[in-house]
C-alpha cells in the first residue's frame, strides 16, 4: 500500500514527456496523454484542530436516542383508501389505538405515518393479518371511512 501525500502537498507531477495524441485533441489535454493510471485516493490527514477563525455553534438534523433493553415489535400497517397525507394517516392510527384497547392496552406504539409501526410489547394477534374500520369525522357532515390492515413485519417472525 502505498504511503499518503503528505498533508497539504500535492502528488509529484512525472517528469517524462508524455507522447502527443491524434489531432483534434485539445493541446492541455495533450499533457495529460495517455491518462494516468487510476491510484487508490488517499485523502491528505488532517494536521491539527485550527486556532483561527470564531467558533459557532451547529446544529444538526438529528438526535440520540436511547432504548433500553427490550424488545420492539415491528408491524406492517396499510390504510385503504391510500393517498391520504401523514397527518391524516397519524389522525387514523391515534383513533385506532385509542379506540381499540384490547389490541394496545395502555400502550403507545411508534407510527412513521406511512406504513411502519413499532411497540415494545407484542400485538395480541399473532401471525394474523387484522383489519380495523375507523373513521375520521368530515368537513360537510359526513364521516371519512378508512380501513386498516395491521401485520406483524416478515424480519419479526
Amino acid at each position: 500500500m502505498a504511503e499518503p501525500f503528505p498533508p497539504f502537498s500535492t502528488p509529484p507531477v512525472p517528469t517524462t514527456p508524455q507522447i502527443a495524441p491524434s489531432p483534434g485533441v485539445p493541446p492541455l489535454m495533450a499533457v495529460l496523454w495517455p491518462p494516468p493510471a487510476v491510484a487508490e485516493f488517499h485523502p491528505p490527514l488532517r494536521p491539527n484542530f485550527g486556532h483561527i477563525g470564531k467558533p459557532i455553534f451547529l446544529r444538526a438534523n438529528h438526535f440520540q436516542v436511547k432504548i433500553p433493553n427490550c424488545c420492539l415489535y415491528h408491524y406492517d400497517i396499510t390504510i385503504t383508501p391510500d393517498k391520504c397525507p401523514r397527518k391524516v394517516n397519524r389522525e387514523i392510527i391515534e383513533v385506532l389505538v385509542n379506540t381499540h384497547k384490547e389490541f394496545f392496552g395502555q400502550q403507545k406504539p411508534v407510527f412513521d405515518g406511512r406504513k411502519n409501526l413499532y411497540s415494545k410489547k407484542a400485538l395480541p394477534i399473532g401471525r394474523e393479518r387484522i383489519e380495523v374500520n375507523i373513521s375520521l369525522p368530515g368537513g360537510d357532515s359526513r364521516d371519512r371511512s378508512f380501513t386498516v390492515s395491521i401485520t406483524i413485519h416478515p424480519k419479526d417472525t
